[in-house]
């Protein structure tokens, strides 16, 4: 079996964010017949919702990173690439006798192959403002 390796980063917030788990898909892999639009692209942000409920539980924290939208052909695109990447801190946000905190951040990108999955993580995680997004957990 293979591990994810062991990805931490630092946030703007200071918070020490790892790395859990990251999932990276081509946006528009299911696309058999017509073209993106505001409706489909929607439907791809409702699909990565689903998948991390169905595959970590109901309730989880998500937060989106809002999408450069680009215009092809007079119909709006997202970029290529999605991802998605359960992060968690030690550090608890409202309760001190919680575990830590984590957060599970939606973001598409145009995805560089000479980029290494931890500064992947960093451009997407480095501003997030974790006290805002994020909540707490308990094991």
């Amino acid at each position: 079996m293979n591990t994810i390796p062991n990805i931490t980063i630092s946030n703007v917030t200071g918070h020490t964010l790892r790395l859990n788990a990251l999932h990276i898909t081509t946006t528009y892999s299911g696309l058999l017949e017509g073209l993106p639009d505001e409706e489909l692209n929607a439907k791809e942000l409702d699909h990565c919702r689903d998948q991390i409920q169905r595959l970590y539980g109901q309730g989880r924290p998500v937060h989106v990173l809002p999408p450069a939208v680009l215009m092809k052909r007079g119909r709006p695109h997202l970029p290529p690439v999605t991802c998605w990447a359960w992060l968690s801190s030690t550090q608890p946000l409202r309760d001190a006798h919680r575990d830590g905190s984590h957060l599970f951040l939606i973001w598409f990108t145009d995805l560089d192959p000479s980029q290494s999955l931890r500064n992947l993580i960093v451009a997407a995680a480095h501003d997030l403002v974790w006290t805002s997004v994020a909540e707490d957990f308990s094991i």
